[in-house]
């Protein structure tokens, strides 16, 4: 029933999505102190699945600087592609969407605080071609998707993020102009593709990573199921014209060719669920880096959520670079929905997919346990399978030494709702921003960043006795 839910009463929720009181115009725009991003195309021809063209500006808070060529030109660039996205919020008012350049830009140009982890230095600015812009149209704080990036991979401001997974998206609040309207608060991304900008990814033909969606939708090509899991997956990177050849050069792949590296994936992923039904913990490990995996069930229990149950918006990748041949999960993406509610007083992903067989073996429980240990007594998790002072069965998660994370969390929470306060309310003028099946009683941002932060304590304090009991 967990599992049905969602899918029982979104179209309920579909219902106040298309709410639109108010309007704006770029000339009376609101000062909300957020960056602007202004888009000109032809709205009447916006599909899911066709790019169209489009003249765009990226505009920082305080300044007429164009981002997108830093010469200070105010006129609008053209060139770029731009469509839709989403499944349930691309049908509303407030709809997100893809953004592509041209050409290739400086992620620092759009993202003032870009991803920390422990496998990229803090400093590495990747070059991009893709932003997504999250409309967060059923989710009335706006907040959930940016708390759960920051502590995936976001300097949450007192250390490293509690979770530190190896790369997740870049994110950043931005006003959106779309033909001159005012389209309100969106929360602008990297596109999860991105990771292969970031990561060290083997580009090359017959022998490259590969980044793959594993999602119920299973409605872009190509795709296909896997034989022992029968998991829906669609390749999302590398697509054909994504290859390099032996000396760096592009390679863009004909029908014929690209057809062999998708049964490639196919191949390399059932060969990875054949070795989790070999018996073998430490087969296993070889196979899978269980650290990721770890993180991602962690994460997935902390916010609440069952999509990934289903499964939907579950990524994996293989990076094929250096010796590394292990699947990796990861980024976690999509938090508006069904996340941050009513504490639910059980756990999530113990007996779905790859995490049936995961659960069964007391070295992926031990691990699991040690890493909520790490959150609750230091904030973070600071090694990788073992911290001083854990006692694996006595469940003592009371006696803390360092930080908890639903401090820090709850900090960077207060400090976020302050940020988009005006644009918060901007926002509720053109779409009410109270009408929402999540949360949406609370009539200010105050009151969304209250309930966020009792959640997250009284679901920490759930998990302490149901991860113990594991």
């Amino acid at each position: 029933m967990r599992k049905l839910l969602p899918l029982c009463i979104v179209f309920t929720i579909i219902l106040f999505v298309g709410c639109k009181y108010d309007s704006y115009s770029l000339e009376d725009s609101p000062d909300t102190g957020l960056a602007r991003v202004v888009i000109e195309t032809d709205e009447a021809l916006l599909t899911k699945t066709e790019y169209i063209d489009a003249s765009a500006g990226f505009y920082e808070y305080g300044s007429k600087t164009n981002g997108f060529d830093k010469d200070n030109k105010e006129e609008l660039l053209s060139g770029f592609d731009f469509r839709l996205r989403g499944n349930t919020t691309n049908t509303g008012t407030k709809r997100p969407y893809n953004l592509k350049f041209p050409k290739k830009r400086e992620a620092v140009n759009f993202f003032s605080d870009l991803t920390y982890t422990n496998y990229v230095d803090n400093s590495t600015n990747g070059e991009i071609k893709r932003v997504t812009l999250l409309a967060n149209a059923l989710e009335a704080s706006m907040m959930r998707n940016d708390i759960s990036f920051a502590m995936m991979g976001n300097n949450l401001g007192a250390g490293a993020p509690p979770l530190n997974f190896q790369w997740t998206v870049n994110h950043e609040f931005v006003d959106l102009y779309l033909n001159n309207d005012y389209k309100g608060t969106y929360l602008m991304t990297d596109a999860t593709k991105n990771i292969t900008k970031f990561l060290e990814f083997n580009k090359k033909v017959g022998e490259s990573g590969f980044f793959l969606s594993i999602d119920d939708h299973y409605d872009e090509d190509p795709k296909f199921r896997t034989a022992e899991y029968n998991l829906p997956v669609m390749p999302k990177w590398p697509e054909a014209d994504d290859y390099k050849d032996d000396y760096d050069k592009d390679v863009k792949l004909s029908d014929a060719e690209y057809a062999p590296e998708v049964a490639r994936f196919k191949s390399a992923l059932e060969e990875k669920e054949g070795v989790l039904n070999s018996g073998s913990w430490d087969a296993i490990k070889e196979a899978f880096d269980i650290d990721s995996f770890a993180k991602f069930w962690i994460l997935v229990n902390i916010v609440g959520t069952s999509d990934p149950e289903l499964p939907f918006s579950v990524y994996f990748y293989q990076l094929n670079k250096n010796g590394d041949t292990k699947l990796y999960c990861g980024p976690g993406w999509d938090f508006d929905m069904w996340t941050f509610l009513e504490p639910y007083h059980d756990l999530f992903l113990t007996d779905d997919w790859y995490y049936e067989t995961f659960m069964e073996y007391d070295g992926f429980i031990d691990i699991l346990k040690n890493y909520w240990f790490q959150l609750r007594n230091f904030g973070t998790i600071k090694y990788r399978y073992e911290a001083d002072g854990y006692k694996a069965n006595t469940g003592d998660y009371t006696d803390s030494t360092g930080r908890d994370f639903v401090v820090d969390v709850a900090t960077y929470i207060d400090n976020k709702a302050e940020e988009i306060r005006r644009s918060w309310n901007a926002n509720g003028k053109i779409y009410d921003n109270r009408i929402s099946a999540l949360g949406g009683q609370f009539q200010t941002i105050e009151g969304h960043a209250y309930s966020l932060k009792e959640y997250l304590d009284d679901r920490a304090e759930t998990l302490d006795s149901l991860i113990y009991n594991l």
